[in-house]
Order: structure tokens, then sequence, then C-alpha cells
């Protein structure tokens, strides 16, 4: 049974950003969705050691889309027929690319203030 090699290089970037994320971490600590806190309910762990399930699958999505837009950006460089779709390539990359540092800045920054 032969694996095509793209379908392998997806699934190792798939199981490297599920790893980023916690996925193992998610999986044998088994963290709550939400902790309470005193004014209500937080999807955010407030300790820095530690995050939900929640919290994981975000930094999953995030990851993710930083991975994507990597991906956007190498294929506009390998585009050389088509100026108009290299250019769509490549700003979508750069836009998924600032949006997952920006939502992993943004996450990091609401558990700092919990604390």
């Amino acid at each position: 049974m032969q694996i095509p090699k793209r379908y392998l290089q997806i699934g190792v970037v798939v199981f490297c950003v599920f790893i980023i994320g916690g996925g193992f971490y998610n999986l044998l600590e088994n963290p709550p969705i939400a902790i309470p806190l005193e004014n209500g309910y937080s999807s955010l762990h407030p300790y820095m050691s530690d995050q939900t399930v929640t919290e994981g699958y975000v930094i999953m999505l995030t990851n993710l889309f930083m991975v994507i837009g990597f991906w956007l950006t190498y294929t506009s460089s390998q585009v050389t027929y088509d100026k108009t779709k290299a250019d769509r390539y490549l700003m979508m990359g750069i836009i998924l690319i600032i949006v997952g540092l920006s939502g992993n800045y943004a996450i990091l920054n609401i558990k700092r203030s919990l604390i």
C-alpha cells in the first residue's frame, strides 16, 4: 500500500499543529472547557503552565492559519504565468500569517491579564 506523498505531507503538518497546540495535553490531562472565575467563566486558564480545551483548539487554529499563510506565500512564488493569481496568493498568505500571529499574541496577553 502506497500513501501519496501529498497526503503524507499534510498529515505531518496537521500532526505538528496538533502537538504545538497542546493536543497531547488535552488528551492526557482532560482539562476543563472553562474555568470559573470571581465574576464569571473564562475559556482561558489563568496560569501560564495550564490550558483549557477551548484554548488548545484556538491555538491549533491560529497556528494552522500561519502554516496555511506560509504555504500560500510559497505558492505565490511558484506561480509565474499569472501575476494576479500570484498577488492574490501572496496577499492572502500575508493576511493569514498576521491573523495567526495576532491571535497567538492576543491569547498570550489575555492570559497574562487574568493572573
